[in-house]
């Protein structure tokens, strides 16, 4: 039988490689109809007995899950409601953090203009004033940056720990059949639990923390801004969005350069892994050569990858830096026109400018977590799916028969059976089974013929798919 490739061993595995693939298309697109079961009571016996389906029911895979409408925020908030008395000293923890910068700022534009003047004893005086000031506002910096982030990662740890309680309480609220798809194995679950619900964080309480600093931050530059030259302020502020925009890039574009190649390498590691499981098949059949070269193969696109991303990243890099350069130069040329009119002191233009630009660099630098967060919103779609999900077997809902004593008939009437994981393949057809009370009797068959199936079905463990009753 091993006759190398062309060998019959060769090719039963080639045949089941190429079945997988399509069972695994076919699950991704598959859909199924469920029956719904009813109870009849009669005095104290009951019949149960699997009836029509009529309800269409549509399989979410990983494809569809992903692209689903990301779920308001407001979800998250109303979850995250015990929790709002820490938002708000966080909130005040953040807006003086969101102060510093342009104070910071002022500052050093003072300083630049002190050293014009020719008194060193004035000078002397007023940088020690401000060596003071500058070493109070960096002490205080430590109380007001643990003001803002304790309290608002104890809230989001605390939303974290909730999140996971309620998700936890809905996977075991789930039907049987549920855990037969390929997205909800334990592992994919376990990851979920783990990371998602930890990355949410970011969606609520990362967001809220950099957004009020960066109001606070924004309103305290244009104070200061439009108090020292006003004309100046307004160039500057035309020029934000381009400043903003290109500083946000600029940190996209090193991350690009980095590169995250998890998925590139993704195929080789497949390759080296199933290589390695499979040792005996790949010396039987010889094609250890044969494999290696698929994995150099394998290894090259990452490497064309990195080469074409640097070549991006650099010349994205340079023209974002000329942009940024450009601005600078129109604000410096506009502050010269003013000296020369005589509409402003070289003191308030400094001011006004280094209080701009440092803003401009902060609110870019908070941004640059967009990414995060905006990844801590779609994690969102994977967790609400699982916490409103509606078990197609309600196990607890009140309105089920409740019997205090279970004696009962079981009958199977031209069912058809298969798993919501297995579309394609049918482990009922056209089955027919009546066991009466009291009665014992016993399953025999070959392993795979549906034994276990049929008792999952008798315990509402799954329902019914495709079953064709005559009334």
């Amino acid at each position: 039988m091993s006759k190398g490739e062309g060998g019959e061993y060769a090719a039963l595995v080639k045949m089941q490689l190429l079945s997988d693939v399509k069972s695994n298309r076919q699950r991704d697109s598959g859909e199924f109809s469920k029956t719904s079961v009813f109870l009849q009571a009669q005095d104290n016996q009951t019949d149960i007995q699997w009836s029509t389906g009529t309800t269409d029911v549509h399989l979410s895979s990983k494809e569809q899950s992903s692209s689903t409408a990301v779920p308001s925020v407001w979800k998250l908030i109303k979850l995250n409601a015990p929790e709002w008395p820490f938002a708000l000293l966080g909130s005040v923890g953040a807006v003086l953090s969101g102060m510093e910068s342009p104070i910071f700022a002022l500052g050093l534009g003072h300083t630049f203009t002190l050293f014009y003047s020719s008194d060193v004893v004035k000078i002397k005086h007023q940088i020690q004033l401000l060596m003071l000031i500058l070493a109070a506002i960096a002490v205080a910096t430590v109380p007001i940056c643990l003001l803002q982030h304790y309290f608002f990662t104890l809230m989001g740890e605390r939303l974290v720990a909730r999140i996971r309680l309620f998700m936890f309480r809905a996977i075991l609220h789930n039907d049987v059949g549920w855990f037969d798809l390929e997205e909800n194995s334990t592992g994919s679950l376990i990851s979920i639990l783990a990371a998602d619900a930890t990355v949410v964080r970011s969606a609520l309480a990362d967001r809220l923390s950099t957004f009020v600093q960066n109001i606070s931050l924004t309103l305290t530059a244009f104070v200061i801004g439009f108090k020292f030259c006003w004309q100046l302020a307004l160039v500057v502020t035309a020029t934000f969005p381009i400043l903003i925009a290109s500083s946000i890039s600029e940190h996209l574009f090193m991350k690009l350069l980095d590169g995250d190649y998890s998925k590139s390498y993704s195929r080789a590691n497949s390759l080296a892994h199933e290589a390695i499981t499979n040792i005996r098949t790949v010396a039987a059949f010889g094609s250890e050569d044969l494999i290696t070269d698929r994995f150099v193969i394998e290894l090259n696109h990452p490497n064309k990858q990195a080469v074409l991303y640097g070549h991006i990243s650099g010349f994205g890099f340079g023209i974002l830096q000329c942009f940024t350069f450009w601005s600078y130069a129109l604000g410096l040329w506009y502050a010269s026109l003013l000296i020369k009119q005589h509409d402003s002191s070289v003191e308030d233009i400094l001011k006004t400018f280094l209080v701009l630009i440092f803003t401009a660099n902060a609110v870019a630098e908070a941004l640059s977590v967009a990414p995060d967060i905006v990844k801590g919103s779609h994690a969102l779609g994977s967790i609400f799916g699982i916490l409103e999900r509606k078990s197609a077997i309600e196990a607890n809902d009140p309105a089920l028969l409740s019997l205090t004593e279970m004696k009962a008939n079981i009958k199977f009437v031209n069912v058809t059976f298969k798993y919501p994981s297995r579309p394609d393949i049918a482990v009922l057809e056209d089955f027919n089974l009546q066991v009466m009370a009291g009665n014992t009797h016993a399953l025999v068959g070959q392993s795979g013929s549906g034994k276990s199936s049929r008792k999952s079905l008798n315990q509402f463990h799954a329902l019914c798919q495709n079953a064709t009753i005559p009334n």
